[in-house]
């Protein structure tokens, strides 16, 4: 059976009977490998429960987290045009940040750079993985999913650790989006439409996907309860797009997998894609993006625990979704120092994922790369983790040397 087929089949199955337990509304899966070769692209169900219009592989979906490898090729984008510099102090581009204040009021003891924003080490959180800040939108009466209202103020802190002193899984690489912004002269998304996407052929990615016409492709949200029950949900990133003040570097994107998949193409072959001729980095900026930067102490942080202080959002787990095994931060994503243990990527792999549940990897061993979305929460669920187990380590079997 072809990879294609194996694809479809287990996607299918996944979709067939959403009341059958780790079931899923609708699945998108897209797989290539290094020469650009389209592996396997399917689709399965429909874009919202309860509704008949089927999903289909060119299905556009909330990224989430995935917009974080992208702002940080931005930056780098920057760095080798002599723009921008990892280490300066993210203040020398946003002099604005130097009113962010520690959780407790005090003031912090320095500044972040914007490699302490791409790294996660900047000292700033998510209200939905951080106790404290989830106390404070108590405190404002709303609920944690609210925060996310595109404004301003939802990217101006507080910290919750000194900047460079802990790793803690946050909103750094939303400010690394402003400084991106800041130093082009571009919102974000022009900026990723005029240097990323489009010498990559990328059409239907966007921070504002209404006004750029997809709307009749967008999927809708959906959420698992405890008793497994699928139900249709508010898209959790819902502001109108007219009233939009920042373009979330870290969370803000929506894209369908096999465009995604174009950029981690790229990635595989030094940042230029093999079939395109598209170059959105130089092989040394793909090498520093992939490479671990924590040092030991930071990467420990790493195995800490993400409460999940809305278990609508989150299911709760620990060690950044792989609990005691080697890993590390890299500018684009997360590293394994050994193979993961499920999904059998690499120790040469880059890897993350969103918080509906799309998952991405780009394995610079085997020489493959591809994206599973189904745009349900809470995350972590475990019926597309269910899909990309089945099918992602037949890949990597295929493909191994």
């Amino acid at each position: 059976m072809s990879m294609q087929d194996t694809v479809q089949k287990v996607l299918d199955a996944a979709t067939a009977d959403i009341t059958q337990p780790n079931a899923v509304p609708g699945a998108v899966m897209y797989i290539a490998d290094k020469t650009g070769k389209q592996v396997a692209w399917a689709a399965a169900g429909v874009k919202q429960a309860g509704k008949p219009d089927p999903m289909t592989p060119d299905s556009v979906f909330w990224v989430a987290s995935c917009t974080k490898l992208i702002t940080a090729i931005a930056c780098l984008q920057l760095v080798e045009q002599g723009k921008l510099n990892l280490q300066d102090d993210v203040t020398k581009y946003l002099p604005e940040m130097a009113e962010v204040k520690m959780i407790d009021g005090s003031k912090p003891k320095r500044v972040p750079t914007v490699w302490n924003c791409l790294t996660h080490t900047c000292g700033l959180g998510y209200s939905f993985f951080n106790p404290a800040l989830k106390a404070l939108e108590d405190k404002k009466g709303r609920k944690v999913i609210d925060a996310f209202d595109a404004s301003k103020e939802s990217i101006m802190g507080p910290y919750v650790t000194e900047p460079g002193s802990e790793w803690e899984y946050g909103m750094g690489i939303d400010w690394a989006g402003q400084v991106v912004e800041r130093v082009s002269g571009l919102s974000l998304n022009d900026y990723f439409q005029k240097h990323i996407f489009a010498p990559l052929g990328i059409k239907s990615a966007s921070f504002l996907p209404k006004t750029a016409g997809l709307a009749d492709k967008l999927v809708g949200s959906h959420y698992r309860n405890p008793e497994g029950i699928i139900s249709p949900n508010e898209h959790w990133l819902k502001q109108e797009e007219s009233k939009i003040e920042v373009h979330y570097g870290g969370a803000g994107l929506w894209a369908n997998a096999a465009e995604y998949c174009q950029i981690l193409v790229a990635l595989l072959n030094g940042g230029t894609h093999p079939k395109t001729g598209g170059k959105i980095l130089t092989p040394e900026s793909v090498e520093e993006l992939v490479k671990p930067q924590l040092d030991e102490k930071l990467a420990a942080d790493m195995d800490r625990e993400f409460p999940n202080t809305d278990p609508t959002l989150s299911n709760y787990f620990e060690g950044c979704t792989v609990k005691g095994v080697p890993k590390n931060w890299a500018l684009g994503g997360m590293r394994l120092t050994v193979e993961h243990p499920m999904f059998k990527y690499s120790d040469k792999s880059l890897f993350w994922c969103g918080i509906q549940n799309s998952y991405w990897w780009a394995d610079f061993k085997d020489g493959t790369c591809g994206m599973i979305q189904s745009q349900i929460g809470p995350f972590l669920d475990m019926g597309t983790l269910g899909i990309l187990a089945q099918i992602q380590p037949q890949v990597h079997a295929a493909y191994a040397k």
